[in-house]
């Protein structure tokens, strides 16, 4: 079974880290500085976290996956973000988690996981969630490729 995670990752210097794994294999990163004096901890993360047989094991045809499972993902996002908005949230070290509500499509699926490495509320959890939700592709796109093509 494939596992695809998108991650976003936030420092506490405002530095912020995205990519894409293919089980073991980055595929897919990206780095955006901080401002002021540097300090690497994480504030929070978002990942996006795709498995099953229908994520395809080549890295090209995986990445073209994430963007055809956009719809799916902003569904998924928007969902945990509503629910964090509605039902509040007790910060804990344990991170959020947020499965899919829809019937799983082509043998796979979606699992939204968040953790905040400080306290702030519901709704700002949430405007992380919708910002992820809102750059998805445009995010995908600035990435640099890690792989390979893989031959014809």
């Amino acid at each position: 079974m494939a596992k695809l995670i998108f991650y976003r990752q936030r420092r506490v210097d405002g530095g912020t880290r995205m990519g894409v794994r293919l089980a073991d294999l980055a595929i897919l990163r990206r780095f955006e500085p901080g401002r002021g004096e540097r300090n690497p901890i994480m504030a929070w993360f978002v990942d996006v976290r795709c498995t099953g047989s229908g994520i395809p094991e080549d890295p090209d045809a995986a990445i073209r996956w994430l963007f055809d499972a956009s719809a799916r993902v902003a569904r998924s996002l928007s969902d945990f973000a509503d629910h964090l908005r509605r039902e509040g949230v007790t910060l804990d070290i344990d991170p959020l988690q947020w499965d899919e509500a829809s019937q799983p499509e082509d043998d796979s699926e979606i699992k939204i996981v968040c953790l905040i490495n400080r306290r702030i509320d519901a709704e700002e959890i949430a405007a992380i969630l919708d910002d992820v939700r809102d750059h998805w592709a445009a995010r995908i796109q600035q990435m640099v490729v890690e792989h390979e093509s893989s031959p014809a």
